[in-house]
């Protein structure tokens, strides 16, 4: 759960206390290390991944980021939360961003040993083609998850 909503200007507490001090505690110096004295430690900071949202409204459209792609992988696959969201590049704003991280995601579908995941390549993610992102997930579905959704012995 993130502390600070996405909008605000604001991602730390330190900044909180920081902003605090310069405006109403203005002859108090150093908040941060007057804490520190006393055993308190500020240290939460907001990061992009935990501002994320994974909710998917347009299939073509939000799933070229490689961020959905990758917390799908963790999902299906029962990686540690984060543990591959944490190696991408977020936000991903540019299309180097952009197939870098489907790139990723791909890359360790690969290793996990998902079948023909060598014929899409990054590009076509990134670029929205439906053909090529419905191979994908129906192909990521089919290997990692169909086996939790369908039971073998009445099949």
């Amino acid at each position: 759960p993130r502390l600070f909503t996405k909008e605000s200007k604001v991602k730390s507490t330190r900044d909180v206390l920081v902003t605090l001090c310069r405006d109403f505690l203005s002859s108090e110096g150093d908040i941060i290390k007057h804490l520190s004295r006393i055993g308190l430690k500020v240290a939460y900071k907001q990061q992009p991944i935990d501002e994320l949202d994974f909710t998917v409204t347009n299939l073509a459209a939000d799933i070229r980021d490689g961020v959905r792609l990758a917390r799908m992988e963790e999902i299906l696959t029962n990686a540690p939360p984060k543990s591959l969201l944490a190696t991408l590049r977020l936000p991903a704003v540019s299309r180097l961003q952009k197939l870098h991280n489907v790139g990723a995601v791909l890359g360790i579908l690969g290793d996990r040993g998902v079948p023909n995941i060598g014929e899409v390549a990054a590009h076509h993610i990134v670029d929205g083609y439906r053909e090529q992102v419905l191979k994908l997930l129906w192909t990521v579905v089919a290997n990692c998850g169909i086996g939790a959704v369908l039971d073998s012995s009445v099949v």
